[in-house]
Protein backbone atom coordinates (compact mmCIF):
# COMPACT_ATOMS: atom_id res chain seq x y z
CA UNK A 1 0.00 0.00 0.00
CA UNK A 2 2.93 2.55 0.76
CA UNK A 3 4.65 1.83 -2.42
CA UNK A 4 1.47 2.47 -4.10
CA UNK A 5 0.84 5.55 -2.73
CA UNK A 6 4.01 6.50 -3.45
CA UNK A 7 4.01 5.89 -7.14
CA UNK A 8 0.43 8.05 -7.45
CA UNK A 9 2.13 10.66 -5.34
CA UNK A 10 4.67 10.88 -7.78
CA UNK A 11 2.71 10.64 -10.54
CA UNK A 12 0.65 13.16 -9.67
CA UNK A 13 3.41 15.61 -9.41
CA UNK A 14 5.38 14.79 -12.74
CA UNK A 15 1.32 14.84 -14.43
CA UNK A 16 0.81 18.50 -12.46
CA UNK A 17 3.68 19.80 -13.50
CA UNK A 18 3.70 18.56 -17.40
CA UNK A 19 -0.17 20.11 -17.42
CA UNK A 20 1.13 23.53 -15.94
CA UNK A 21 3.85 23.50 -19.03
CA UNK A 22 1.42 23.31 -21.37
CA UNK A 23 -0.65 26.16 -19.62
CA UNK A 24 2.52 28.46 -18.77
CA UNK A 25 4.89 28.86 -21.91
CA UNK A 26 6.62 31.69 -19.84
CA UNK A 27 7.61 28.90 -17.66
CA UNK A 28 7.04 25.97 -19.96
CA UNK A 29 10.86 24.53 -20.30
CA UNK A 30 11.55 24.66 -16.64
CA UNK A 31 8.10 22.84 -15.80
CA UNK A 32 9.09 20.02 -18.43
CA UNK A 33 12.11 19.57 -16.43
CA UNK A 34 11.12 19.21 -12.88
CA UNK A 35 8.01 17.11 -14.18
CA UNK A 36 10.35 14.65 -15.96
CA UNK A 37 12.52 14.71 -12.91
CA UNK A 38 9.65 13.54 -10.76
CA UNK A 39 8.54 11.06 -13.89
CA UNK A 40 12.29 9.80 -13.55
CA UNK A 41 11.45 9.22 -9.51
CA UNK A 42 8.64 7.18 -10.73
CA UNK A 43 9.83 5.01 -13.51
CA UNK A 44 13.10 4.04 -10.67
CA UNK A 45 9.87 3.16 -8.33
CA UNK A 46 8.62 0.90 -10.82
CA UNK A 47 11.60 -1.16 -11.43
CA UNK A 48 9.55 -4.27 -10.31
CA UNK A 49 7.64 -3.87 -13.18
CA UNK A 50 10.40 -2.98 -16.08
CA UNK A 51 12.34 -5.55 -14.28
CA UNK A 52 9.49 -8.02 -16.21
CA UNK A 53 10.59 -6.59 -19.14
CA UNK A 54 14.26 -7.42 -18.82
CA UNK A 55 16.20 -6.64 -15.07
CA UNK A 56 17.56 -3.08 -14.78
CA UNK A 57 15.65 -1.78 -18.06
CA UNK A 58 14.20 0.91 -16.01
CA UNK A 59 17.52 2.61 -16.67
CA UNK A 60 16.76 2.73 -20.38
CA UNK A 61 12.90 4.34 -19.81
CA UNK A 62 14.55 6.64 -17.15
CA UNK A 63 17.24 7.78 -19.60
CA UNK A 64 14.68 8.20 -22.99
CA UNK A 65 12.81 10.34 -20.65
CA UNK A 66 15.73 12.44 -19.90
CA UNK A 67 16.71 13.29 -23.02
CA UNK A 68 13.14 14.15 -23.98
CA UNK A 69 12.94 16.21 -21.33
CA UNK A 70 16.40 17.75 -21.90
CA UNK A 71 15.65 18.42 -25.37
CA UNK A 72 12.59 19.97 -25.25
CA UNK A 73 13.67 22.01 -22.76
CA UNK A 74 16.92 23.11 -24.89
CA UNK A 75 14.09 24.15 -27.49
CA UNK A 76 12.77 27.02 -25.19
CA UNK A 77 16.03 27.77 -22.99
CA UNK A 78 14.26 31.17 -22.03
CA UNK A 79 11.26 29.50 -20.62
CA UNK A 80 14.07 26.43 -19.30
CA UNK A 81 15.63 29.48 -17.34
CA UNK A 82 12.87 31.38 -15.91
CA UNK A 83 11.03 28.47 -15.35
CA UNK A 84 13.70 27.18 -13.09
CA UNK A 85 14.89 30.71 -11.73
CA UNK A 86 11.17 31.20 -10.34
CA UNK A 87 10.87 27.63 -8.84
CA UNK A 88 14.04 27.95 -7.03
CA UNK A 89 12.99 31.82 -5.78
CA UNK A 90 9.99 30.34 -4.34
CA UNK A 91 9.20 29.52 -1.03
CA UNK A 92 8.02 26.08 -1.53
CA UNK A 93 11.23 25.49 -3.17
CA UNK A 94 12.86 24.98 0.71
CA UNK A 95 9.98 22.48 1.09
CA UNK A 96 10.76 20.52 -2.06
CA UNK A 97 14.73 20.59 -1.03
CA UNK A 98 13.34 19.11 2.24
CA UNK A 99 11.31 16.53 0.82
CA UNK A 100 13.94 16.10 -1.98
CA UNK A 101 16.81 15.00 1.49
CA UNK A 102 14.43 13.06 3.19
CA UNK A 103 14.16 10.67 -0.18
CA UNK A 104 17.58 10.73 -1.79
CA UNK A 105 19.88 11.23 1.82
CA UNK A 106 17.62 10.08 4.89
CA UNK A 107 15.57 7.24 3.61
CA UNK A 108 18.51 5.30 2.27
CA UNK A 109 20.34 5.94 5.74
CA UNK A 110 17.29 4.89 7.37
CA UNK A 111 17.22 1.61 5.02
CA UNK A 112 20.77 0.63 5.96
CA UNK A 113 20.80 -3.27 6.68
CA UNK A 114 23.67 -2.41 9.38
CA UNK A 115 21.88 0.08 11.15
CA UNK A 116 19.14 -2.08 12.08
CA UNK A 117 21.29 -5.24 12.95
CA UNK A 118 22.61 -2.83 15.11
CA UNK A 119 19.46 -1.57 16.59
CA UNK A 120 18.36 -4.98 16.50
CA UNK A 121 21.17 -7.24 17.74
CA UNK A 122 18.88 -10.20 19.57
CA UNK A 123 16.31 -10.34 16.51
CA UNK A 124 17.01 -7.91 13.75
CA UNK A 125 13.82 -8.38 11.18
CA UNK A 126 14.16 -7.19 7.47
CA UNK A 127 10.31 -6.21 7.34
CA UNK A 128 11.00 -3.10 10.00
CA UNK A 129 13.34 -2.34 7.84
CA UNK A 130 11.49 -1.84 5.17
CA UNK A 131 8.15 -0.29 6.70
CA UNK A 132 10.67 2.57 8.43
CA UNK A 133 12.36 3.32 5.24
CA UNK A 134 9.34 3.17 2.65
CA UNK A 135 7.43 5.31 5.41
CA UNK A 136 10.13 7.76 5.27
CA UNK A 137 10.14 7.48 1.61
CA UNK A 138 6.17 8.52 1.85
CA UNK A 139 6.91 11.37 4.12
CA UNK A 140 9.22 12.63 1.42
CA UNK A 141 7.47 12.06 -1.54
CA UNK A 142 4.41 13.70 0.39
CA UNK A 143 6.55 16.61 1.38
CA UNK A 144 7.21 17.16 -1.99
CA UNK A 145 4.18 16.72 -3.20
CA UNK A 146 2.53 19.36 -0.86
CA UNK A 147 5.47 22.21 -2.44
CA UNK A 148 4.56 20.79 -5.82
CA UNK A 149 0.90 22.01 -5.25
CA UNK A 150 1.84 25.21 -3.57
CA UNK A 151 4.04 26.72 -5.64
CA UNK A 152 1.71 25.48 -9.10
CA UNK A 153 -1.06 26.74 -7.05
CA UNK A 154 0.61 30.07 -6.03
CA UNK A 155 1.75 30.78 -9.50
CA UNK A 156 -0.96 30.07 -11.36
CA UNK A 157 -2.38 33.81 -11.03
CA UNK A 158 0.63 35.28 -11.71
CA UNK A 159 1.72 33.81 -14.82
CA UNK A 160 -2.21 34.30 -16.28
CA UNK A 161 -1.69 37.88 -15.98
CA UNK A 162 1.58 37.86 -17.22
CA UNK A 163 0.47 36.29 -20.63
CA UNK A 164 -2.77 38.19 -20.21
CA UNK A 165 -0.08 41.80 -20.40
CA UNK A 166 1.22 40.35 -23.12
CA UNK A 167 -1.80 39.96 -25.47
Amino acid sequence: MTEILQETILAGIAGLFFWCATKRPEVRGGLILIGGFYLCMLIRELDGIFDMIRHGSWLWFALTTTVVCIALSALIPASTVTGLTDFIQHRSWLMTATGLIIILIFSRIFGMNQLWEHLMPDGYNREVKNLAEEATELLGYSVCFLSSVLYLGETREKFTALRKSWT
